[in-house]
C-alpha cells in the first residue's frame, strides 16, 4: 500500500532523452526546451520556503500549473518530506540516487506525473537550498482539448486561424493570452506536417 508520493520516486532517470534537449546554455546553466518551471525550496528548521522560477511559462496551461503545485505540495507534505530530517533519511536510504560518487549530500530522483515529468534534486545540507523540483512538459497530450477546439474552429470557418487566440481565450477563460498564443502556435506546427 502506497502512503506517499515518495514511494513513486525513481533513482534512475526514466526520461534521459528529455535532459539532453538543451536548447541553449548561458552561464553554464542548461536551458531545456520542454522545461516549464522549477521550484527551489529550503527548510529553515520550522518550515519549507520556496521560490518559483519559470522557464517556458507559456507552456503552463492551468491544468499543468495545478499538477505542478500538487506534486510540490505532496513532496513537502507530512507523509513525505515534512522536514529536512525526513528528506535526509530518505536520501541516505537511497545511495544509488547520489548525484555523483563524491557528492555525499546531493541526490537526484525522478517522478512521472499525468502531464509532466519531474526531476527532483535533493541537497541535505542545512542552510542551503534543499529541494529543486524541475517540471518538464511530458507531451502535447495535455493540449488535446485545446487542439480539438482549434480543429473544430478551423472546420467552422468562423475565422482565419491567425485570429483564433480570442476564440480560444473565450472558450477556456483560465488561459492567458501568452498561453493561448503558444497553444495556437503548437497546433499550427502540428498541422504543417499534414
Amino acid at each position: 500500500m502506497k502512503n506517499s508520493i515518495i514511494d513513486d520516486l525513481k533513482v534512475t532517470c526514466p526520461f534521459p532523452e528529455l535532459l539532453k534537449e538543451d536548447e541553449h546554455s548561458t552561464d553554464l546553466i542548461p536551458q531545456y526546451s520542454r522545461k516549464i518551471v522549477h521550484i527551489r525550496a529550503d527548510y529553515d528548521g520550522r518550515k519549507w520556503w520556496n521560490t518559483i522560477h519559470p522557464a517556458h511559462d507559456e507552456l503552463a496551461t492551468p491544468e499543468i500549473r495545478c499538477e505542478v503545485d500538487a506534486v510540490y505540495a505532496a513532496i513537502v507534505s507530512e507523509d513525505a518530506f515534512a522536514d529536512l530530517t525526513r528528506l535526509t533519511a530518505f536520501c541516505t536510504a537511497h545511495p544509488l540516487a547520489r548525484t555523483n560518487e563524491t557528492a555525499g549530500d546531493e541526490f537526484d530522483f525522478y517522478y512521472e506525473g499525468e502531464l509532466c515529468l519531474y526531476w527532483l534534486r535533493c541537497i541535505t545540507r542545512f542552510k542551503d537550498y534543499n529541494l529543486y523540483l524541475h517540471a518538464f512538459l511530458k507531451s502535447d497530450a495535455a493540449y488535446e482539448p485545446y487542439f480539438a477546439f482549434l480543429d473544430d474552429l478551423r472546420e467552422s470557418g468562423k475565422t482565419n486561424m491567425y485570429g483564433a487566440v480570442p476564440y480560444l481565450m473565450r472558450a477556456f477563460p483560465a488561459l492567458t493570452e501568452a498561453c493561448a498564443k503558444m497553444l495556437l502556435s503548437r497546433w499550427m506546427y502540428r498541422h504543417e506536417g499534414r
